[in-house]
């Protein structure tokens, strides 16, 4: 085993991060390798350093996590989708307004896990489970705005970062939307006003 493994190694090296708990079968190892590859493709898609992928990375391979890639968030997008852009977001900016960036992308990427609306107990219980700070735990809390004001910096980039991403991903579906309906009606299937 390679004892300097990088988690944004190629996937033909066999960059598979060692598993703490010693359990090491191929089917972890599958999961594990689409989930570093796909970490990766998101940073290159989204031009984002390597340092966002080290401040996440011991978090991406926690069974809730994978659980989000099942449940659908908004429109076609998963949790998944939504909290790994939001994180990404998060650290971008908090890097550009010289905050603690770490806090914004590990707070970002909790912030909605197992949450429905605007209850945030599940995320917020899972990152006291998991140690995070007292900054994660409150940006992750208050990112929802009501009844919890942001009172720092980082829960302010948190909540800029879910509304950038929720309004990108409305901003997506709403093309899908126009694409579909243009197409059906190109076919004849449905009838055009005078608007269109």
């Amino acid at each position: 085993m390679r004892t300097n493994v990088q988690p944004w190694d190629s996937p033909d090296q066999k960059s598979v991060p060692p598993d703490p708990d010693g359990v090491d079968t191929i089917h972890l190892k599958t999961t594990r390798q689409s989930a570093w590859i796909s970490l990766k493709r998101f940073a290159e898609l989204n031009k984002i350093s390597t340092t966002f992928i080290e401040q996440i990375a011991d978090l991406i391979d926690l069974p809730e996590l994978r659980e989000s890639r099942t449940r659908r968030h908004h429109f076609s997008f998963t949790e998944y989708d939504h909290v790994l852009e939001v994180s990404g977001w998060a650290f971008r900016i908090g890097q550009f307004v010289r905050c603690d960036a770490r806090t914004c992308a590990r707070a970002g990427l909790l912030h909605d896990v197992g949450s429905h609306w605007f209850d945030t107990r599940a995320p917020v219980s899972l990152a006291r489970r998991l140690a995070e700070t007292d900054g994660v735990c409150h940006a992750i809390q208050a990112h929802t705005i009501l009844p919890i004001l942001p009172r720092t910096v980082e829960a302010i980039v948190v909540v800029i970062a879910d509304f950038l991403t929720t309004a990108s991903e409305c901003g997506r579906a709403c093309v899908g939307i126009q694409r579909s309906f243009r197409s059906a009606v190109r076919r004849g299937e449905g009838e055009v006003s005078a608007g269109w």
